[in-house]
């Protein structure tokens, strides 16, 4: 299992070096429909000896646009089928579906496109590609891909098919998602047919309300076990990966602490790690899935953030606001360089 690092770049290169980390991801805009210049970071991750994972994301109020105005325009030269009567009615939702199934083909050909292009402009740079990043998230995508994800897999479906036409040997991951290990929207993406269209099964299993470690342990062996079984039984048996994943920590002794930071989600905040305990939620995490066959786990982040009235993410660092190298830069480096000579002995 390797480890990669969010936020390589020319400023922290000694650092990342010196962490052993050999991946890292790269965020790619492709909203306006236009090929994302991203040769700076694969630059830097070249320079670093870093693989990469581009996240092929655009706003939910594109997505949210973009289908409106197809749908409208669809109606209007009577290319769908009339919706009348209770709308729980068996027949009036399948007269739903099929129009939906419709108007994403028309409104997302774009998105398909501009995804096929920024794959086959960088193919001989980078081979691994996620799409849409935290699409379960209520907050990132405005829950533009529905409560049960029914959405998505379609768009899935399309764009892997679309970049597979101009690089048959790249890899889709899907979004990462996993709050909690609430793993709801993996299986839904399989009930709905997505298994053949992804490589890598991509979570981001972040331990947000839970503080429990013996309570941690079990969700994890019960939820990873159970995710592979539907993988084997409904997918292609793709490998874990993790494009984010980490835990917000604090020292006692830290300048303007705050034990429960912000979140979008979580009404009461999420409560930070003490240095005292985070060193075994990393451990413990971290071996769970090496245990169950992640291929690479992406730590978010390399320093925390000195926003005020801080959220949940910005306090992931490795490094703290102090400039203080945290105690669990010790476990991450000691798993990174674990990973990055594990592969070395491989080739």
């Amino acid at each position: 299992m390797e480890l990669g690092i969010h936020g390589a770049d020319r400023d922290n290169m000694d650092l990342i070096r010196d962490l052993g980390v050999s991946w890292t991801k790269i965020p790619g805009n492709i909203e306006p429909e236009t090929v994302p210049d991203l040769n700076e970071p694969f630059d830097v991750a070249e320079e670093l000896g870093l693989r990469c994972v581009v996240d092929l994301r655009t706003s939910h109020g594109y997505l949210s646009q973009v289908s409106a105005d197809t749908q409208m325009a669809m109606a209007e030269a009577g290319l769908l089928e009339e919706v009348t009567g209770p709308i729980l009615d068996l027949e009036q939702h399948a007269k739903q579906a099929r129009n939906l199934e419709k108007v994403n083909a028309v409104a997302y050909a774009k998105l398909y496109e501009t995804a096929a292009r920024t794959v086959e402009a960088y193919q001989d740079r980078c081979q691994e590609w996620e799409f849409w990043g935290e699409a379960a998230c209520p907050w990132v995508s405005g829950q533009v891909f529905g409560d049960k994800s029914s959405t998505y897999p379609v768009l899935l479906e399309s764009v892997y098919k679309a970049i597979k036409e101009v690089d048959p040997d790249c890899r889709v991951w899907t979004a990462g998602n996993g709050m909690d290990l609430q793993l709801v929207f993996y299986h839904a993406c399989l009930d709905h047919g997505a298994g053949p269209y992804f490589d890598v099964c991509n979570l981001h299993p972040y331990f947000m309300k839970l503080r429990v470690r013996k309570h941690a342990d079990r969700i994890l062996e019960q939820e990873y076990t159970r995710l592979r079984v539907a993988l084997q039984e409904q997918g292609q048996d793709q490998p874990f990966a993790a494009t984010e994943w980490g835990y917000p920590t604090y020292d006692a002794d830290s300048i303007a602490v705050e034990e429960y930071l912000r979140s979008h989600v979580l009404l009461e905040g999420v409560r930070q790690l003490y240095w005292s305990e985070s060193e075994e939620w990393f451990e413990k995490d971290l071996q769970a899935m090496e245990r169950h066959g992640f291929e690479v786990v992406v730590v978010h982040s390399l320093h925390d953030d000195p926003a005020p009235n801080p959220f949940w993410g910005q306090r992931c660092g490795l490094i703290d606001l102090q400039g203080r190298k945290k105690n669990v830069w010790d476990v991450v480096q000691r798993w990174a360089w674990k990973g990055r000579e594990a592969k070395q002995q491989a080739l």
